[in-house]
């Protein structure tokens, strides 16, 4: 990753603020094709924001009781600290919430984006939230790709 200071770069003569981040990518790396590169420049340029800037996956499934009982518990845990807790779903390592995810009783937090998880018959099971760094960096394709 190259940092900017705000003067101008000799090898591509761009001029930049603090806070620009240019992120080079090795040659290797496998773009989705919403990101471009710039040949104006000697260094590889990506986009990081383009495309969709919002993307929502919901269905239903059957939940386990089991798993049920485990959320219950992992979330009275974070409701008593005030504090989310710690909690392995799958493959994944998420912070359950001591509060709602809008109407989903259980919210799962982690880098990757936030999970709702419901039992009531009037919503889906499952609300999926990608955060806004993992659908930029993935695209909308790689994200539902990813998703179970």
């Amino acid at each position: 990753m190259s940092t900017f200071s705000g003067e101008p770069q000799s090898s591509s003569g761009v001029v930049a603020s603090d806070s620009l981040r240019i992120l080079e990518a090795p040659d290797s790396v496998v773009r989705p094709p919403h990101q471009f590169s710039s040949s104006l420049h000697k260094s590889e340029l990506t986009e990081l924001a383009s495309g969709v800037g919002a993307l929502y996956l919901s269905g239903r499934a059957s939940i386990p009781l089991a798993l049920v009982d485990e959320l219950e518990a992992v979330r009275a845990d974070a409701v008593l600290s005030g504090q989310p807790v710690t909690f392995h779903f799958g493959d994944e390592q998420f912070a359950v919430a001591p509060h709602d995810f809008q109407r989903y009783r259980f919210c799962l937090d982690n880098l990757l984006g936030r999970v709702g998880i419901s039992t009531s018959s009037h919503l889906l099971s499952f609300r999926i939230q990608p955060r806004a760094e993992f659908l930029h960096g993935l695209g909308a394709q790689g994200v539902v790709d990813w998703c179970p």
